[in-house]
């Protein structure tokens, strides 16, 4: 017998439903429903939001783990560090792209990755693979970026963000998302800017890594039925877009 999920809060569709009900509506009209204005829109207005250059819509927030760490060519024969305590999704996330995890431990008072441990695991000789740490802000809590950029500086690797349950959240006054080089978010029905079905997104302040993530969003296209890249298949669609865009304006 098949497990279905539970419903989800309606506090936050019952506050914004008229504006749900008519971007829905508009976007059912257009007859454009994957990769079109309110996709474009999203992003533009996600990036203001979190003061980035770039924002590329997803599938989802495994996908864009994936995705970010394949369009810094880290794959198979890498090492990533994740957190001990997080989703098994991002887990998923970066083994999809070929590398393997190496785990620190947490800072019991925050839950979110400790930077002396970080220390410690990229100073072991079984971490000379090590290419990229995924922070994970968990519970709206942000990590302790400056410590962590600190001891990723040391040992050469790219400290990436996982921003899928602290949007909104700030370090020293900055987004969380805005941090690093690039950041994975999620937009799952429980998050805090929540989507009514699967979604994500990469934020990134650079063009062109934001132009591969689009290219591997899409088969790898870089003009249409032409393969750059061995993509995938990981596109918001036009409807979770237009629902985004009115939660957004909050």
């Amino acid at each position: 017998m098949r497990a279905f999920f539970p419903a989800f809060p309606q506090a936050d569709l019952d506050r914004h439903r008229r504006e749900i009900d008519e971007a829905i509506c508009r976007t059912l009209a257009s007859g454009r429903f994957i990769l079109s204005e309110e996709v474009s829109a999203f992003e533009e207005e996600f990036a203001k939001y979190l003061g980035v250059p770039h924002v590329v819509a997803l599938g989802s927030g495994t996908d864009a783990v994936e995705i970010m760490l394949r369009a810094h060519d880290i794959g198979t024969g890498a090492q990533v560090v994740l957190p001990s305590h997080a989703p098994s999704a991002i887990a998923s996330a970066v083994r999809r792209s070929g590398a393997d995890i190496l785990l620190a431990d947490v800072d019991p008072a925050t839950m979110t990755l400790c930077p002396n441990s970080l220390a410690s695991v990229l100073s072991m000789p079984t971490s000379k693979r090590a290419r990229a740490v995924v922070a994970v802000h968990l519970y709206g809590h942000p990590v302790a970026w400056d410590a962590l950029q600190k001891v990723a500086t040391e040992f050469g690797v790219l400290l990436l963000e996982d921003a899928a349950q602290a949007h909104g959240a700030e370090w020293s006054g900055q987004k969380i998302g805005s941090l690093g080089k690039a950041a994975a978010f999620s937009f799952y029905p429980t998050k805090n800017l929540a989507a009514m079905g699967d979604a994500g997104a990469l934020a990134t302040s650079d063009g062109a890594l934001a132009e591969r993530v689009r290219e591997l969003r899409e088969y790898g296209w870089r003009q249409r039925y032409i393969s750059a890249n061995n993509g995938v298949n990981s596109r918001m669609d036009e409807l979770q877009a237009a629902i985004l865009r009115v939660k957004l304006r909050g």
